[in-house]
């Protein structure tokens, strides 16, 4: 049940949106796509008036005529301070440009059907869908080139450009989600059964690609083995449902036009809807204003004058925020130049913050690492990690995590990924973290990575278990030091993929013998001497942990506190060095 505050505090953000209307000078326009330009104002086409409209945010509108019978759709500022546009009236279709001082220009488009959406693409052009099987993409020099689709029953809808580097879209008419990447290479990832190929797409304030169809609003793996899977999904509020957008709130808005209303839906599901005062408005776009308000176009297609809408967004609440250098390897904490130093698919990782406010303190308690803990979960490029802790208090909060291991895609050796850590469905800004197919980390006692590792053996003079560790350690567990020649295994963190590959959050090995080895076998070294590995794989029941079984060199030196450090398979990482006691 949700507690009473809840609800008090949703019923005051339902009071408190007010709305402005500001109508357009043109009557008999419509005005349809809208977004922010370069120059700190609203942008948007009207659709009956052939004109591209521009308003500031105190209500100011300025009008600049197209061509008799142009009828601009979707606008978006372009890669050169510009703003383009797709036109699909009489003059025949056209890419249109319009900088912030009005002046045009339009490049003619060789198709019998209309310009879609647009996107700035990462190579510094335009790309845009046409609901012909193909996709276009115009240099800002006007330059225009156009891919096929797989299927020719294809139909491209909404286009964004997604944090790894390619293209994503709808493909309504074979119920697809595409991929394009800047070469012009297409993919075509089916939807789930059952589900339509998304209308809208839209990059959430989590980073993450969000589309919309006509049964749910949800979110788009983008990379790694799970590339277009399907994420978090929330049932639609009907078919109505268009516009898909980020706000500045950390939810997601849209328009629900035949309803006359604005929504918002935070990236947990929680939908809220507001009624435009205007009877007739029929709100069609809606964007993020430069002011923090929500602004959207009002078409009033029944006759009405149209109008350009703001709606004021709820308070934002605080949320959490990642340190810089704050995601560390859980076992080694280790940091380079004070920045986190890399981690590894699969690792279990350190997330220091300024603040967790709303989190609880929260450890797992099931055999299987849950996806959120304490009102807290964590993504890596948009992959729900699994969760081992949440402690809310001190200096420094923190969360401890599994990387996922999708973080790193195949074939890749690393990658930098978006991370997000959200609190009580409010997103801490995104930070950057290098992945890395290795990065080792020996647990310790104390678990500060400085201290003894847990190296345990048979102890021959008691034939039961000890840690090599010295007399008066303070290890609350039988303790002494490992005769040279002797076997025994420690735990790490952070050695990467295992064969077979273990699920996310998962503590057993899927082979049939229990057995899952590292991909690549590390090498482990005892004061300096290299130590025979026996073993190098999941430690049973631990998710997230490798155990490694070692045989102490007869050359390794002797002493209470004998460096144990771990090197990847190609040396070019090296573990925190730990100690070990050695006889």
């Amino acid at each position: 049940m949700k507690p009473a505050f809840l609800f008090i505090a949703v019923a005051a953000i339902l009071r408190a949106q007010t709305f402005t209307e500001y109508p357009v000078p043109s009557a008999s326009s419509q005005p349809y796509a809208i977004t922010v330009g370069p120059d700190g104002a609203l942008w948007f086409t009207e659709t009956n008036g052939a004109k591209i409209g521009r308003i500031t945010t105190s209500g100011v509108v300025t009008e600049f005529p197209l061509p008799a019978g142009s009828q601009p759709l979707d606008i978006i500022a372009g890669p050169d301070g510009a703003l383009w546009f797709g036109d699909s009236g009489s003059p025949g279709l056209m890419i249109g440009r319009i900088t912030t001082s009005g002046a045009i220009t339009q490049f003619p488009v060789p198709l019998t059907v209309q310009v879609g959406k647009l996107t700035a693409g990462p190579d510094g052009a335009l790309w845009f869908t046409v609901p012909a099987a193909q996709i276009g993409r115009v240099t800002t020099s006007g330059v225009q080139t156009y891919y096929h689709l797989p299927s020719t029953s294809g139909s491209a809808a909404s286009i964004v450009t997604a944090s790894d580097g390619n293209m994503w879209f709808g493909d309504t008419n074979t119920a697809h989600l595409d991929r394009i990447t800047p070469s012009g290479v297409i993919t075509q990832f089916a939807m789930p059964a059952g589900q339509s190929a998304p209308n809208d797409l839209a990059i959430g304030p989590d980073g993450a690609v969000w589309g919309y169809n006509n049964s749910s609003i949800f979110s788009i793996n983008t990379s790694g083995s799970s590339a277009g899977t399907i994420g978090a999904s929330y049932p639609a509020a009907n078919s109505a449902v268009q516009s898909l957008t980020s706000g500045p709130d950390g939810a997601l808005w849209y328009i629900d036009w035949q309803a006359n209303k604005v929504g918002r839906i935070t990236l947990s599901g929680i939908a809220n809807e507001y009624l435009v005062p205007t009877s007739s408005a029929e709100p069609w776009s809606i964007v993020a204003g430069p002011d923090g308000a929500m602004w959207f176009t009002e078409r009033n297609s029944s006759g009405g004058p149209p109008k350009i809408g703001r709606i004021t967004v709820p308070p934002v609440s605080t949320g959490p925020t990642i340190l810089a250098g704050g995601i560390v390897n859980a076992a080694s904490y280790a940091q380079v130049n004070g920045a986190g130093s890399p981690v590894a698919p699969g690792s279990l990782v350190a997330i220091f913050t300024s603040q967790l406010p709303g989190a609880q303190a929260a450890n797992f308690t099931t055999a299987n690492l849950p996806p959120s803990l304490g009102n807290v979960s964590v993504t890596f490029n948009s992959v729900t990690s699994p969760m081992v802790a949440v402690s809310p208090t001190g200096q420094y909060p923190y969360v401890s995590a599994q990387v996922p291991f999708e973080a790193l895609g195949p074939g890749q050796s690393s990658a930098t990924v978006p991370v997000v850590i959200t609190v009580n469905n409010i997103p801490s800004p995104t930070v950057q973290a290098s992945i890395v197919a290795s990065q080792p980390g020996i647990f310790t006692i104390p678990a500060t990575g400085q201290g003894n590792a847990i190296l345990t053996f048979l102890n021959p003079q008691t034939n039961a278990p000890a840690i090599a560790a010295p007399p008066g350690s303070g290890i609350t567990y039988p303790t002494a030091p490992i005769p040279r020649g002797t076997g025994g295994f420690f735990y790490v963190t952070g050695l990467g993929a295992m064969m077979p590959a273990v699920p996310d959050g998962s503590g057993t090995c899927p082979s049939p013998d229990g057995i899952c080895n590292a991909n690549a076998t590390p090498i482990v070294m005892v004061g300096g001497i290299t130590a025979h590995v026996a073993f190098a794989g999941q430690a049973p029941g631990f998710p997230g942990v490798f155990q490694v079984n070692i045989t102490i060199p007869q050359g390794a030196p002797t002493g209470s506190n004998v460096p144990l450090v771990v090197m990847s398979a190609d040396r070019s990482v090296t573990s925190n060095t730990a100690t070990i006691a050695v006889q």
